[in-house]
C-alpha cells in the first residue's frame, strides 16, 4: 500500500475544493466587482495544484518502483532485495528534497503567475476605460 505524505495530499485537495467552490459560484465570483481578483485567485489555485499535484504523483511512482523490489511483502527490504535497481530507485526518493518543497515553492511560483494575470487584467480594465472615455469626450466635443 501507498501513502503519500500529508503536506503532498492535502494542500491540492484543498485547493481543489475551493476551485470546485469558486466554480460553483460563477455568477457571483466572475461577474462581481471584483472579477480580476476571482480569475487571478482561480489561477493561483490551478497552477498550485498542479505543482502539488505533480509532486504527488511523482511520490506514488517511485513508491510503486520501490515496491517491485520487495519480494516478500514485509515492508522491510533485505540485503537479498537490495539489488542495484533498488538502490538506484531509493536514492531518487531520499535524495529528492525539492519534491518535498513543492508546497512552498507552488505558493511562490503560483502566486507571480497569478499577480501578472491580476496586473494584466487591471491595465486592461484601465485601457477600456480610457478609451471609453476619450471616445465620449471626441463625440461630445467635436472639433
Amino acid at each position: 500500500m501507498i501513502e503519500l505524505p500529508s503536506f503532498l495530499c492535502y494542500p491540492p485537495l484543498i485547493s481543489g475544493l475551493l476551485l470546485v467552490l469558486i466554480i460553483a459560484t460563477y455568477k457571483w465570483t466572475f461577474k462581481s466587482t471584483f472579477r480580476k481578483f476571482w480569475i487571478s485567485f482561480s489561477q493561483f489555485l490551478i497552477i498550485y495544484t498542479l505543482i502539488v499535484g505533480s509532486a504527488a504523483s511523482t511520490e506514488i511512482k517511485i513508491k510503486k518502483d520501490l515496491e517491485k523490489y520487495e519480494l516478500n511483502n514485509e515492508g522491510l527490504y533485505s540485503e537479498k532485495e537490495a539489488a542495484v535497481l533498488y538502490e538506484a530507485t531509493m536514492d531518487r526518493l531520499i535524495n529528492d528534497v525539492g519534491r518535498n518543497f513543492t508546497v512552498f515553492t507552488g505558493l511562490f511560483i503560483s502566486g507571480i503567475f497569478s499577480l501578472i494575470t491580476y496586473f494584466v487584467l487591471w491595465g486592461y480594465d484601465k485601457y477600456k476605460r480610457l478609451k471609453k472615455e476619450d471616445k465620449e469626450i471626441t463625440t461630445h466635443n467635436p472639433q
